[in-house]
């Protein structure tokens, strides 16, 4: 097991938005994303697992994913900006225990925080 850093769609949405600016609605964009076989500018981004949020399970994508995105949508679109830190109050990723062996699709992988032993 190894960890990662995990947002739900909402975050995603918010670090895409920040660095792409407000090209679309990101929420609807990666919701079509996950659904359809949707893309923006041919590229594609889904989430690996679910999170739990108060009582019920969204769709987790991890951080990493997401910068690799916006640094790929910045160069396809001739953007030159460096890539902007998005403000630590702003977004709340989680740490979470990541197995590189579950092939399992998105929505039956429900991710666990991960606890210090």
């Amino acid at each position: 097991m190894k960890t990662t850093l995990a947002v739900t769609t909402s975050d995603a949405a918010f670090m895409l938005h920040y660095n792409l600016g407000p090209i679309r609605d990101w929420t609807q964009t990666l919701e079509d994303m996950r659904g359809k076989e949707k893309s923006y500018l041919k590229m594609n981004i889904k989430p690996f697992g679910k999170l739990k949020v108060c009582r019920s399970y969204r769709p987790a994508y991890r951080v990493s994913e997401v910068h690799n995105f916006i640094e790929e949508a910045r160069l396809r679109s001739g953007i030159t900006l460096p890539i902007a830190a998005v403000p630590s109050d702003k977004i709340a990723p989680q740490l979470v225990e990541d197995d590189p062996a579950n092939t399992a699709h998105w929505k039956v992988r429900k991710l666990t925080p991960y606890t210090a032993a």
